[in-house]
């Protein structure tokens, strides 16, 4: 017994005198690998201002903000406010919806429209009431450009502006995903 504990001590005293002794070893690791690049995809559906009223279309042609006058005495069209392009080579549906606004019971009469061949109701104002917050989704074929247009807008008074903030919801073909292109609507 008493060599197990003079072994014991050895073994101790070995290990303390190699832990007091300073290493001058390290560990050098080096990674030599590339970053994959990070690749973007151009939108297949892009909006660019229109020929009548005042749009303004955001440097990445995924957002627009859309300014008219509406007339007090009379309803006025506004065609082409907004312009919808297609750059793809399939059929997309497309519909306008109204999340959000402001000061729209001053607002006589306005309906927003999709232009795109035939005339698509997207959302209405009756009487300072939002009575469509969104239209049916319609056709947006390949490699073409639909329109917005505002028609029969008339305001009651002028001292305030209305805002409509809406989406153009945009189906991706052959699945259930769908594309938010953001559009501000400013009715002065």
């Amino acid at each position: 017994m008493k060599t197990r504990y003079s072994a014991i001590l050895v073994l101790s005293v070995i290990l303390l005198v190699s832990l007091s002794i300073p290493s001058h070893s390290h560990v050098n690791t080096t990674l030599y690998g590339q970053a994959s690049p990070i690749v973007t995809e151009q939108a297949k559906v892009i909006l660019q201002q229109g020929a009548n009223g005042s749009s303004l279309v955001y440097t990445n042609s995924t957002s627009a903000f859309i300014s008219v006058t509406s007339p007090l005495d009379q309803p006025q069209d506004f065609d082409d406010v907004l312009g919808i392009v297609n750059q793809a080579s399939n059929n997309w549906r497309t519909s306008l919806v109204l999340y959000n606004s402001s000061n729209v019971e001053r607002l006589i009469n306005a309906t927003i429209i999709l232009q795109n061949g035939s005339n698509n109701d997207q959302i209405t104002i009756d009487n300072g009431n939002i009575t469509q917050f969104q239209g049916q989704p319609c056709d947006l074929t390949a490699n073409a450009t639909a329109h917005i247009s505002i028609v029969n807008l008339q305001a009651a008074d002028n001292q305030t502006t209305s805002l409509l903030y809406t989406y153009l919801r945009i189906l991706t073909p052959d699945t259930s995903t769908y594309d938010l292109l953001a559009i501000t609507f400013e009715i002065r």
